[in-house]
C-alpha cells in the first residue's frame, strides 16, 4: 500500500497538470468559435460573448477580402496566369483559326482585358461580401475544417506543457 501511496504522490501532479493544460486548451480553442451570440447576466453583457470569431467576423471578412484582392489576386499575379504557357495554349485551342489571331496579339487581348477586369471589379469588396454572407455555422465548420488537425497538437501540446509543470512542480518540492 505504502508503494501505490509513492506512485501515486509522485504521478498526480504531472496527471493533473496534463488534464489542466489539455481542458484549457480545448476551452480556448471552443471559444474562439463559441458562443455564437451575446450572453448576458440580467441585462450586462457577459465577457468573451460571442467567441472572438463570430464578434470580430466582420474584420476577419476585411482582411480576407484584403489578402485575396492585395496579394492573391493582384494585377501581377494575373500578369503571370496570362504569360502561363498552359493557359496560353489552352486559350489558343479555343479561338477558332479563321479568325486569324496571331498568338502575340491574343495574348495581348487576354491581358488587356483580364486587367481591365481586375480594376472594375473590387476583389477586396467582392470577398469581403461573400464571407460575410456565410453562416457563422458554415465559417466554423470551414475553418476547423483546415485547422483542426493543428487545433488537436495545440490540445495535446497544452497536456504536455501541463504536465511538466508537474514534473517541476515535484522537482521543487524535493529540493525544497
Amino acid at each position: 500500500m505504502d508503494t501505490f501511496l509513492t506512485v501515486l504522490s509522485w504521478a498526480t501532479p504531472p496527471i493533473v497538470g496534463a488534464l489542466i493544460g489539455y481542458a484549457t486548451n480545448r476551452i480556448a480553442i471552443k471559444m474562439l468559435f463559441r458562443p455564437l451570440e451575446p450572453k448576458y447576466l440580467v441585462r450586462w453583457r457577459i465577457p468573451l460573448t460571442p467567441g472572438v470569431i463570430p464578434r470580430n467576423r466582420e474584420d476577419l471578412a476585411a482582411s480576407i477580402g484584403t489578402a485575396v484582392g492585395g496579394e492573391l489576386l493582384s494585377e501581377e499575379a494575373i500578369r503571370d496566369y496570362v504569360d502561363d504557357p498552359e493557359l496560353r495554349s489552352a486559350v489558343e485551342g479555343m479561338i477558332p483559326r479563321p479568325l486569324g489571331f496571331s498568338k502575340p496579339v491574343l495574348i495581348r487581348v487576354l491581358r488587356a482585358l483580364l486587367g481591365e477586369l481586375r480594376k472594375r471589379i473590387d476583389v477586396p469588396k467582392l470577398v469581403e461580401g461573400r464571407v460575410n454572407e456565410y453562416d457563422v455555422h458554415d465559417m466554423e465548420r470551414m475553418i476547423l475544417n483546415v485547422t483542426e488537425r493543428h487545433l488537436r497538437w495545440i490540445s495535446w501540446f497544452g497536456a504536455l506543457l501541463g504536465a511538466l509543470v508537474g514534473c517541476l512542480q515535484l522537482v521543487l518540492n524535493v529540493l525544497i
